[in-house]
């Protein structure tokens, strides 16, 4: 009885290191310390020369892991962990979740053959475990032995109590990990946002936010690109050869291409490999454009639009999964606030600068009573503050109510001037028309536009934005724009024409009634000197005020003289 419970009992080495890895795993929190650290102490209880020990993230691939030779843990690569548990004795193991032994790998198809300076191909016998934590496989365990035979049913035994405790102590490990990177994605999102909110200009914040993402996610190369002008631009670059080269290129909003597709639909994508994805633009004058391979594209999206996309680059295949989409895209909206930031606080300034200009354009419109003078003076104006190509004015003739351009100004503007826009031809037309303003984004596609205007000046009208002249509710004339040089007309840019076409209204108003005052004065002047009869003028108490020609001869006293003298 004695005998036999003796030989029932493990040898006291055995026991001994069950405990120390037992405690040293409870303790380690660190997730590659604890990977090698169970390699290296699996090795040293049977005795093993070589070895891995392969992680599954949730998805069940291989996303960290441990290996072994010549009785020593060495530096790895995980593909090399995923080609072990691929076309190995491990992807057996997980697959059928139970333990295994092989005598001799020579003649077992389950093991996976390498050259000696590959690691493992110096095992001639093998023992795998799967390491279960709450009820999934969250790793393998494999060892190997030059010597056919090496590991018994001790062996296995130890290895599966070994492989039950690693398993807890991964999962342990990873909570702990995940709480960390929490913290650590908290604090990066923290820092960016004390850099948004001291400071309203979104270039100091990119370079922020890619520096604080490559502490939480790792990769090669990322960048921030921006609408402007109906295409991608870079605004902000990190990781590549040379970052300035890239700042200021543009690409084309196309759907068809990835960062297209990701302005369009407003959502974020991951490929596992750029260079294999349609879609993907090479890039001739920047290197590391072919090499990318994987890639997450994350929209900028501010007041449901989307300004720009968020790159993160990898030269690895397949590095970015679903957790690294959440956290770019995080980093994303972080972006998206400082341009949000910038935007609001661009349009104030905007509206400010809007009314100094309508005042400033109001001190100097008034300022003159010449209606050519004013004409000139309003153009001048919308030249100035809407910085576009041409301008030009057409007032509607009173008595005919044909509408002619009087005065233009920019590229071959000059040639415009005595253009007549006949009734119902011309956007100007339809502006007087209609009393409306209008935008007109591509002049050449509108069944309105007066191609003759073209003909005239030399030049193509690409967008064309129109205000009507108004006093009293009468049409005065039209305020014509053409060619922003920004490419497209904002929609403060239109208010400002409005605003100063209403302006001209007023002015131009007030010229026209100055002149028509005058030139009745002339009149009056004309038929009082030159009349046969001599005439005077006094007040209402008969003192003479003034006497024409005719009346000095008739009288004998110089116009000076009769003035302030009595009637009767």
């Amino acid at each position: 009885m004695m005998a036999r419970a003796r030989s029932t009992q493990a040898p006291p080495t055995q026991l001994e290191r069950l405990s120390s890895i037992s405690r040293e795993l409870a303790v380690q929190l660190n997730l590659h310390t604890l990977l090698d650290r169970i390699l290296q102490l699996t090795l040293e209880a049977v005795q093993a020369s070589s070895g891995s020990l392969l992680v599954f993230d949730e998805a069940g691939r291989v996303s960290e892991g441990a290996l072994a030779y010549g009785g020593t843990v060495h530096e790895h690569s995980v593909q090399q962990l995923a080609d072990t548990f691929e076309r190995g004795l491990a992807g057996w193991v997980v697959e059928h979740r139970q333990p295994a032994v092989i005598a001799d790998t020579r003649k077992d198809p389950r093991w996976l053959q390498r050259n000696g300076n590959e690691g493992d191909g110096e095992a001639s016998s093998a023992a795998c475990v799967p390491l279960m934590a709450r009820g999934r496989v969250a790793g393998v365990l494999t060892l190997g032995h030059p010597k056919v035979d090496h590991f018994g049913e001790q062996d296995l035994a130890l290895l599966t109590v070994v492989a039950d405790q690693a398993g807890i102590a991964l999962d342990n490990a990873r909570l702990f990990e995940a709480e960390q990177e929490r913290r650590r994605f908290a604090s990066r999102l923290q820092e960016i946002a004390r850099t948004i909110n001291s400071t309203l200009d979104p270039a100091l914040v990119f370079p922020q936010v890619l520096e604080q993402l490559e502490r939480v996610v790792a990769y090669d190369s990322a960048s921030i690109f921006l609408v402007d002008g109906g295409r991608l631009m870079a605004v902000a670059a990190r990781g590549f050869e040379k970052n300035d080269t890239l700042i200021g290129r543009t690409l084309p909003i196309d759907p068809t291409l990835l960062t297209g597709r990701v302005l369009t639909t407003r959502q974020p994508v991951v490929v596992e490999d750029a260079q294999a994805t349609p879609g993907w633009q090479q890039a001739v004058d920047l290197p590391e454009a072919r090499r990318i391979r994987a890639w997450i594209g994350a929209p900028l999206v501010v007041r449901d639009q989307a300004v720009g996309v968020l790159n993160v680059d990898s030269l690895r295949v397949g590095a970015y999964g679903p957790a690294d989409v959440e956290v770019v895209s995080a980093f994303a909206d972080q972006a998206a606030v400082a341009v949000a930031n910038a935007q609001l606080f661009a349009e104030r300034q905007r509206q400010l600068q809007a009314l100094m200009t309508l005042s400033e354009a109001t001190r100097v419109v008034i300022a003159s009573l010449d209606v050519g003078e004013v004409l000139q003076r309003i153009l001048d104006q919308t030249m100035g503050t809407l910085d576009v190509e041409a301008a030009a004015l057409a007032l509607v003739d009173a008595t005919g109510g044909d509408l002619e351009i009087k005065i233009a100004k920019g590229a071959g503007a000059e040639a415009l001037v005595g253009f007549q826009f006949p009734p119902g031809q011309g956007i100007a037309r339809w502006v007087a028309e209609n009393g409306q303003p209008l935008v007109v984004p591509d002049a050449a596609a509108d069944a309105r536009f007066e191609h003759r205007l073209d003909e005239r000046r030399g030049a193509t009208t690409r967008a064309l934005a129109c205000a009507p002249i108004l006093a009293q509710e009468r049409v005065l004339g039209v305020l014509l724009t053409v060619n922003p040089r920004r490419g497209v007309f904002l929609p403060e840019e239109v208010e400002l024409l409005i605003g100063i076409a209403s302006l001209a209204g007023t002015a131009i108003a007030h010229a026209q009634l100055f002149e028509a005052t005058q030139e009745a004065r002339q009149r009056y002047a004309a038929l009082f000197e030159d009349n046969v009869d001599p005439i005077l003028i006094s007040d209402l108490n008969g003192t003479i005020t003034d006497a024409n020609h005719r009346a000095e001869a008739f009288l004998g006293y110089a116009r000076q003289a009769l003035r302030g003298r009595a009637m009767f």
